[in-house]
Parts: structure tokens; sequence; C-alpha cells
């Protein structure tokens, strides 16, 4: 862990929590014929978000935390593009595909809380990812110290 700066650790964290996140009931509700019925008699009328594009995101959040895992192992892999631009990439479009998800829910369905919070955790997850692009080739984001590279 001490070899990965702050913006691994937002990375991996809001990577790992939105993975547990989506499986949880919380994303979408039943807003169909009978909801209120269901609900007198203890029915369950939520769903969680591992399904539809909320899937492609989960998908991308387990990309991002394997490579975070790897990189925190030891283990450097040669991509052709920085590792702070495949974060970029991964957080953005699972950012998109999050956000997508409150559009296109399932029929009857409408988005619940789960759902914000799951744009939140997206959120968290991309700006790990825009800091991880900002910091340069081989530094950690914060608490890296060493030489700054300028000669006074």
């Amino acid at each position: 862990m001490s070899k990965m700066g702050s913006a691994d650790k937002i990375v991996g964290g809001a990577a790992a929590v939105f993975i547990v996140w989506t499986f949880l009931p919380f994303w979408y509700s039943y807003d169909g014929p009978g909801a209120e019925f269901a609900e007198a008699f203890g029915g369950d009328t939520s769903i969680s978000g591992f399904r539809g594009v909320t899937l492609l995101a989960w998908l991308l959040a387990l990309v991002a935390l394997v490579e975070i895992g790897l990189k925190a192992t030891g283990m450097n892999m040669s991509m052709p593009i920085k590792r702070g631009l495949l974060h970029l990439a991964l957080g953005g479009v699972g950012v998109l595909l999050t956000l997508l998800g409150l559009i296109v829910a399932p029929e009857l369905f409408g988005a619940s809380w789960g759902a914000f919070v799951g744009v939140v955790l997206a959120l968290v997850w991309a700006y790990g990812a825009y800091m991880m692009y900002q910091q340069p080739d081989g530094m950690p984001a914060a608490g890296g110290g060493g030489d700054s590279g300028l000669s006074g």
C-alpha cells in the first residue's frame, strides 16, 4: 500500500465500492401495477444495478481494480498508453454508463436512491482517475516526496 499514491487509492477504493454497490438491490424500485400491494405484504420491489448499461460500468470498474491491484503488487505492465489515460477513460465511460443507467431504467422500474449513490461513486472514481492522469509518470499523486526535478 505504501507504493500507492492517493490517486491509486481513490480509484481503487471507489471502483471496489462501486463493484459491491452494483449488486445491492437499491438501484431501481418497481413502480408498476401492484407495487403498493407487494410492499404491503413485505414483497421486495427493488432490484440491483447489475443489469444493462450499469453492468458495463461494473466491468470497467473491475478492469480498473485489477490494474490497481497489479500495480500495488509491484507488477509493471507495458501498455501502449499511460496509466492515467487508461483510468481516465475507464472512469469517464463508467460515469457516462452509470448516468445512462438512470435514464434507461428497466421497464416498470424507476431509479431509486441507490442509483444516485452509484453515480456519486462513479464520479469519485473518475476524479481519482483525473488525479492519476495529472501526475507525472512514475510519481505517486501525494506523499511521494523525493526530488522535484528542479535545481536551484
